[in-house]
């Protein structure tokens, strides 16, 4: 495998470039990326930047219609607002409890657990695509990708609001 990354930060560029992320969780991935061909070197880099500070880095997921078991992988998804306005974010995780849409060069999350952030983030979202009187939320969104399971990752997210 030649086009394997690893960073430490997502940004929206990243997933013009792979449209599925993993954050790197659990030593048993490395088993796993060992049998997709990613190299020796890669594996090392990954754990050397895992173990400087506890960070989690992140790396593409190629090529895979059916997606991994992971403790957090970011897909690419169109989301369509209420009005069928359409913004580009991600999901994290099949069944998503955290999203983040694409504000500029920056990745907005929303998680319903940190409400002071969400309002933040959909303040910059309205100003930034002039919806200051549109519902945001609930968004609908749907990938070609299944889950682990050979679920279809399609769905509804209605945490709105912070709530």
């Amino acid at each position: 495998m030649t086009d394997f990354k690893i960073v430490q930060h997502l940004t929206p560029d990243l997933f013009k470039e792979c449209p599925v992320w993993s954050e790197y969780y659990d030593y048993e991935e490395l088993e796993e990326l060992s049998s997709w061909g990613v190299k020796k070197r890669h594996i090392d880099k990954l754990l050397k930047i895992a173990k400087k500070d506890a960070a989690h880095p992140y790396y593409p997921i190629n090529n895979m219609l059916s997606l991994p078991d992971r403790m957090r992988i970011f897909i690419h998804v169109v989301f369509k607002t209420p009005s069928g306005r359409s913004l580009e974010g991600v999901i994290c995780n099949p069944n998503p409890f955290v999203i983040g849409i694409f504000v500029n060069e920056v990745i907005e999350l929303f998680n319903p657990n940190l409400p002071e952030f969400w309002e933040k983030a959909e303040s910059n979202l309205r100003k930034v695509f002039n919806i200051e009187n549109e519902a945001v939320f609930p968004l609908a969104y749907e990938t070609e990708y299944e889950d682990s399971n050979g679920t279809k990752i399609q769905g509804v997210y209605e945490f709105g609001n912070g709530a």
